[in-house]
């Protein structure tokens, strides 16, 4: 009785308006009672009406349905008919509606070339129709257009030609611009057809409508574009964005009044949920989409759970249901459209009211697909079989499953075959599981491919084999990756795809192809921070709608909104613009370097495995070490994560970890160079090398440091000076966080600007105590001023990367200003042309090494304020990587700023401060804690000194 109760609704709503009224009309004739009217659909009252007034032996049922027709206020028909003649504009329509149900007609669709010329003669007449007609039908012809364009997609797509299939998707969006609910149905099936082969369209598609996304009364297509943003960030693998849009999903789908199910069974919730719909949708086709919106929606709450093994083994349990409801409410739609079509063919009144329809058959993907999944649990619960192997080779060649299970089912078969160490028998399981994932955009498929495919010549001791097809490989994700160019999301999307360039390192150092080496670790490397390229425009509606988004942030009520908005602008601002392959060249870096230079470059394969590179003018040094075998370097990396001014704990961090970051192999190389460049990877960011005990001292007393974010930033043409204002200084000992709440006094830091201001001399310029407000920072003369800087000195607190509250959102890294914070999404809007930022703040010098839920960033992009400075055009920053002490920084900035002034590069100005603060004082403020946290990234060669070399 239950499971009848629950299907009662569906089954009322799944059936067509006008064959409910003429099987009604002749069980009427028949002699049954007259139905509850109040459970019909309108349309379905309105005809019976007009049925019982014509039809014979019915006329005492009249009184009761127009006394139910006239209290929905429904119009009464007249003999003329059940439908008005129709105008020529809804004649056009009607043939064109006729020309998209021809794949639905009996013996299948026509020609897919005869078909595409018909809705092209479809789309030409409905564009010729005038467009002075009221707003609804507008919306009529706009539904149409886009409907016309979308079924032309999908042909071309099928015929291969995807050029031809996107412009037809772009006619699509641009019929559905012009009204806002059409257009976020249209940009979400445009979405789901490109998100998978080029995710920044995608963005670029999507971003825009974060706000209309985000705000508003509760909206059913909100709710499956916020269904297809969870789908989206999850298969890309940034689970801090799928989690966060699943919440909004399951937020949305509750205010539309479709709750999960308490029980777990879904037949209680369906009555509900048809209820919901016909509330929020008037026509019966929305409604009936409006239910299926909400098990899609559900169906992916649960399925992120289980995906991110988050929650219990009921969100399984609960998918398994859904999968059943689905399939069952398929089975009824597709009964319920052949019963109607047959009881309107036979109405007298209504003989051509349909076409002949076939629904389609999903029965034969759905064994596929349940065979698939039964070899998946056979073989990982231990089984490994010829019997396995061929049936995925069938499910691989089988057209009714779905490409990306058939793209897994080869992997698969290959998996089970190299498992035995049957390579042979594997290779063409192998090539064919590389072009299945290839069309399917399965990529996680075609990676493992790739990776079996070079371990056989690992296996085999060929390492010049195995690096050309990790070259292959790398080419592959490249070729993926130029298409994933927004911040997080890369860096998301990277975490399982890395297999190849750690491979490629690895078979290329073993070759002892040191350019190569070193080409592909620059592939795994930030690429934010290679030329000026990367930098963020500073003029555009964008950048105004990220100041205006930015002010209200501070006050707004609801911030997590607003952060999406703001990501949602800077990703828009970056997309396209970081991810250019970095053309690395190992001998224009060593003539660059070439007695000016020593690089040391590190890099993890692996959390326990460190390459050590020492790159001079004439030779490349490369060591491969287990840092596992040296607890006490995992210990002092540990340690430095959290260290703080003072502590007697650092120095001892720093002489555990200058054996192997300053091996004795090395060492000669170091003491010849004039300076040292170091470009760390990963955990080693927050080492300060400057402060390594080298020769009795530490590395800076002997020798300008700095580091780099990678290389190829080294081989970039040094900028021409652009700046006309020698100086700009910002400090304010009293400064508020974002709730207004004071942050503790720094008494001394507007004198240190002060003195740095003076030491400048003329033209410098300062802003100072409760001037430091957000407002004056956004004035468009302190921006200018700001720009036109060679040295942008800002003395205030500062937060931590690192700290929980900015884990999943790292760009809004804080510095406190006397009414509030800016941070690094306001940073990014000043359009800077400093040689150096010098940030006396704490943490401020500081980069992300983990966000996002990821425990190690793959490609080591650059988040915090170092990436926040350089985005706005700064061409390196000194800060430091922890708290600092409020006698030793002035200490330290005035001779830093005296070595600025009088010319020198950052690197050579940062070893004079050093060495100043150090012969002038004794016992334990010589500590590398007090002041070794300062250090020096650079962006550019200018950074270090570094000119052309002579030709």
């Amino acid at each position: 009785m239950a499971a009848d109760a629950g299907w009662q609704a569906f089954d009322m709503l799944i059936r067509h308006p006008g064959a409910m009224a003429y099987q009604l009309c002749t069980a009427l004739q028949a002699g049954s009672p007259l139905p509850p009217l109040q459970e019909l659909p309108d349309e379905c009252v309105a005809l019976l009406l007009y049925l019982v007034r014509t039809a014979p032996l019915l006329s005492s049922h009249e009184a009761a349905v127009a006394a139910e027709a006239r209290s929905r206020g429904l119009a009464e028909f007249d003999a003329a008919g059940y439908v008005e003649p129709p105008d020529e504009l809804t004649t056009v329509l009607d043939a064109a509606s006729a020309v998209l149900l021809r794949q639905w007609q009996a013996g299948g669709p026509p020609d897919p070339r005869t078909w595409l010329r018909e809705l092209s003669a479809a789309e030409a007449t409905v564009d010729a129709l005038p467009a002075d007609l009221p707003p609804v039908r507008l919306q009529e012809i706009a539904s149409v257009r886009v409907d016309l364009a979308r079924a032309a997609a999908r042909i071309h797509t099928d015929l291969g030609d995807k050029d031809a299939a996107s412009a037809a998707w772009h006619r699509a969006l641009g019929a559905a611009r012009p009204i806002e609910s059409l257009l976020l149905s249209t940009v979400r099936r445009y979405c789901e057809w490109i998100g998978r082969s080029d995710p920044d369209e995608a963005l670029q598609q999507f971003l825009p409508l974060v706000e209309r996304v985000l705000s508003g009364p509760p909206d059913i297509q909100r709710a499956e574009m916020l269904t297809y943003l969870t789908r989206f960030y999850l298969n890309h693998g940034d689970a801090i964005a799928a989690q966060d849009m699943g919440r909004r999903l399951e937020r949305e789908l509750q205010r539309l009044g479709f709750a999960d199910t308490a029980s777990g069974d879904y037949l209680d919730a369906l009555p509900v949920w048809v209820s919901a719909a016909q509330r929020h949708v008037s026509d019966r086709t929305g409604a009936l989409a409006a239910v299926h919106s909400a098990l899609t929606g559900w169906l992916m709450i649960h399925a992120l759970h289980v995906q991110l093994g988050t929650g219990d083994d009921s969100h399984q349990d609960r998918m398994g249901r859904l999968g059943v409801l689905f399939e069952e409410m398929s089975t009824r739609e597709q009964a319920a459209e052949v019963s109607d079509g047959e009881l309107l063919a036979a109405a007298a009144a209504m003989p051509d009211a349909t076409p002949s329809l076939v629904a389609p058959d999903f029965s034969a993907g759905r064994a596929a697909d349940e065979r698939f999944r039964a070899l998946c649990r056979r073989y990982d619960a231990g089984e490994n079989s010829d019997e396995l192997v061929e049936g995925w080779r069938s499910l691989a060649a089988d057209p009714d499953l779905v490409p990306s299970s058939r793209a897994w089912s080869a992997v698969r078969a290959a998996k089970a075959l190299t498992d035995r160490q049957l390579w042979d028998a594997a290779r063409p399981d192998l090539r064919s599981a590389l072009a299945l994932a290839r069309s399917a955009h399965e990529h996680d498929a075609e990676i493992l491919a790739w990776h079996l495919l070079i371990q056989e010549q690992v296996t085999l001791g060929d390492n010049a084999a195995a690096s050309h097809l990790c070259g292959q490989a790398i080419d592959r994700v490249e070729e993926v990756r130029s298409r994933i160019t927004a911040p997080y999301l890369e860096s998301a999307f990277m975490a399982a795809l890395c297999s190849p360039y750690i491979l490629g390192i690895e078979t290329a150092r073993r070759c002892g192809d040191w350019q190569l080496m070193l080409e592909r670790t620059e592939l795994l490397r930030t690429r934010a921070l290679q030329s000026p390229a990367s930098r963020v425009d500073s003029d555009g509606p964008l950048l105004a709608e990220l100041r205006q988004l930015s002010a209200e942030f501070v006050v707004a009520a609801n911030r997590d909104d607003r952060r999406l908005q703001r990501q949602a602008i800077w990703e828009r601002l970056l997309i396209g613009r970081q991810h250019r392959r970095p053309r690395f060249d190992l001998a224009t870096l060593q003539r660059r370097i070439s007695g000016r230079a020593v690089v040391l470059a590190y890099y993890f394969l692996a959390e326990s495995t460190l390459l050590r590179i020492c790159i001079t003018g004439d030779s490349v040094l490369c060591e491969k070490v287990s840092v596992e075998e040296h607890p006490a370097f995992i210990a002092a990396l540990d340690g430095l994560a959290c260290a703080t001014a003072g502590s007697e704990d650092v120095e001892r961090h720093l002489s555990a970890l200058a054996p192997e970051l300053l091996p004795p192999a090395f060492a000669a190389e170091v003491d010849a160079a004039p300076q040292v460049i170091v470009c760390p990877h990963q955990a080693l960011h927050q080492v300060p090398f400057a402060a390594l005990p080298f020769a009795g001292a530490t590395l800076i007393e002997h020798k300008p440091v700095g580091a780099v974010p990678n290389l190829t930033c080294l081989l970039a043409e040094p900028a021409p000076p652009s700046s006309t204002t020698a100086y700009f200084g910002i400090a304010t000992r009293s400064a508020s966080d974002e709730n207004g709440e004071s942050k503790p006094a720094l008494p001394g830091v507007e004198r240190e600007i002060r003195q740095a201001a003076k030491l400048f001399g003329t033209p410098s310029r300062t802003l100072l105590g409760s001037a430091v407000t957000r407002e004056n920072v956004d004035s468009a003369d302190l921006r200018a001023s700001l720009g036109s800087a060679r040295v942008v000195h800002l003395a205030l607190h500062g937060s931590d990367v690192a700290d929980a509250d900015v884990a999943n959102a790292p760009m809004e890294t804080k510095l406190y200003l006397a009414d509030g914070p800016v941070d690094g999404l306001d940073i990014i809007t000043w359009s800077l042309t400093a040689d150096v930022v010098v940030l006396s703040a704490c943490h401020a010098g500081k980069r992300a090494v983990s966000a996002r839920g990821l425990a190690r960033l793959s490609t080591d992009t650059v988040y915090g304020l170092q990436a926040a400075f350089h985005q706005a055009g700064a061409k390196a920053v000194i800060g430091p990587l922890w708290a600092v002490s409020d006698r030793v920084a002035p200490e330290l900035i005035k001779p830093l700023c005296v070595a600025l002034r009088d010319g020198h590069d950052a690197a050579s100005a940062l070893q004079h401060a050093v060495r100043t603060y150090l012969g002038g004082t004794v016992g334990t403020w010589r500590s590398p804690s007090l002041w070794g946290s300062f250090t020096l990234v650079g962006f550019s060669p200018a950074a270090f000194g570094l000119s052309p070399p002579a030709s």
